[in-house]
């Protein structure tokens, strides 16, 4: 009898071991919420007909730890889509700017 049952709690042991189940989680760690973004120490340039790449101002987000995307809306100036953002500067676009006038523009950080 003390056979059997040591055989019966072997058997059931053996039983719960195969039903264990693994579980696999995948765990994201988003990057924080922007805080700020500026365009170098001023929010004001003065430029004197630039060519196209130069940059302008570069971006810093904070955190420092941020990562995301940096957007960036030309809302009036004389030409348009003067401006892009290029490894985290703000530079002249594909062409020289060489209309004369105030551009307003908007920088953004999401996430």
């Amino acid at each position: 009898m003390k056979w059997f049952c040591s055989a019966i709690f072997a058997l059931f042991v053996g039983y719960a071991q195969a039903a264990q189940t693994t579980l696999s989680i995948t765990v994201t760690i988003q990057s924080p919420p922007s805080t700020s973004i500026r365009c170098g120490t001023t929010n004001s340039y003065t430029l004197a007909s630039p060519a196209a790449g130069t940059i302008v101002c570069p971006l810093v987000v904070q955190p420092s730890d941020w990562q995301g995307a940096i957007t960036l809306t030309q809302n009036s100036g004389p030409q348009n889509d003067a401006f892009t953002i290029n490894s985290n500067n703000l530079v002249v676009g594909n062409n020289a700017l060489n209309k004369a006038g105030t551009y307003s523009l908007i920088i953004g950080a999401t996430p």
